[in-house]
Parts: structure tokens; C-alpha cells; sequence
């Protein structure tokens, strides 16, 4: 899945959204969010030469608007110092990055385990696998006296076998 990149102009930002153009500097000065480049005489200009451009030239990718706006409640809301909301936009920013990764696992987590024919080949490859490590057991000298079935915990239940004990005891010579 892509996300579609819009683009928006500072001043078109704090025209849409209300926002006054200070506190848009104020969020940029302490980082919290980067324009993306900037825009001169109507053509886009990219790259990290933001700082140099004039404020009203910036360009923001129209996603970290909600960044934007979180910043701006912390600070005239609660009254945060910048410095502050900096550190609890990171952190949210890390939030949502492991969601997202969180949601991806989980979805080839499903796939993974909806799809029948795959768990049909592991039981078989699974059970071939016991199979010779038996047989390799017995040819070594070694004799297998039970198998014990156990309540497997934690990620050991997702885990086709893991609900069996062998036990093997050593033939003396």
C-alpha cells in the first residue's frame, strides 16, 4: 500500500487551517516538523535547503498537518513549552509508526494462518521431520520410552508440535 503525497504551501496552510504563521515557525524551529522544501516563483523547489528559503516559501507535505495541529493544541491548550511538545510529538510519531507496523504483521499474521494449504505442508513437513530425527535417535542407540502430550503457553501455542513431549532413554552397549 503507497500513500499519495499532496503538497501544501505554508501560506495556503495558515490560510486553510487557521493557523497563525508564528506558530507554524515556532513548530519548525523546534523540529517537530520539517518542510519538505520550498516553493519560488511557482516552481517546487526540494530538498534540505528549507532554512535558507524564506518561511513563506516553505512546503509541507500535507500529512504532517496533523502534526501541525497536535503541536499547536499541546502548546496553547495545556501550555506546554516547545521543547516539550517536541518530545510528546516524537513520541506519538513513534506510536503511530509501530501501530502501523503492529497492523502489517497482523495482516500477514492472518494470511499466513487462514491459508490451508500452508498449514497442511508444515503438519507434513513437521511430521516427516520427527520422523527421521526418530529414526537418526534409534540408529544412535537411543530408545524412545514416551511421548507426553502438554498445554503449550505463550507463542508455543501458535506452533504446530509444540503440544508434545518424547522422551528417549540411551541403550547401553
Amino acid at each position: 500500500m503507497s500513500d499519495i503525497l499532496i503538497n501544501i504551501p505554508f501560506t495556503e496552510l495558515c490560510k486553510i487551517e487557521g493557523i497563525e504563521r508564528e506558530l507554524v515557525v515556532d513548530v519548525v524551529e523546534y523540529g517537530i516538523v520539517e518542510p519538505i522544501g520550498y516553493v519560488v516563483d511557482e516552481r517546487v523547489m526540494e530538498g534540505r535547503m528549507v532554512g535558507q528559503a524564506e518561511e513563506g516559501q516553505w512546503l509541507f507535505e500535507t500529512r504532517s498537518i496533523v502534526w501541525i495541529q497536535k503541536a499547536i493544541r499541546l502548546h496553547l491548550d495545556l501550555d506546554i513549552d516547545w521543547i516539550a511538545v517536541a518530545m510528546v510529538i516524537e513520541l506519538l510519531q513513534q506510536k503511530s509508526d509501530l501501530e502501523k507496523e503492529f497492523g502489517i504483521a497482523t495482516r500477514a499474521y492472518t494470511k499466513y494462518h487462514n491459508d490451508k494449504n500452508i498449514d497442511k505442508n508444515i503438519k507434513y513437513d513437521f511430521n516427516k521431520s520427527t520422523e527421521f530425527a526418530l529414526n537418526e535417535l534409534g540408529n544412535d542407540g537411543w530408545e524412545l520410552i514416551s511421548v507426553e502430550n502438554v498445554s503449550p503457553s505463550g507463542f508455543d501455542g501458535m506452533k504446530f508440535g509444540a503440544n508434545k513431549v518424547y522422551n528417549f532413554k540411551k541403550e547401553k552397549k
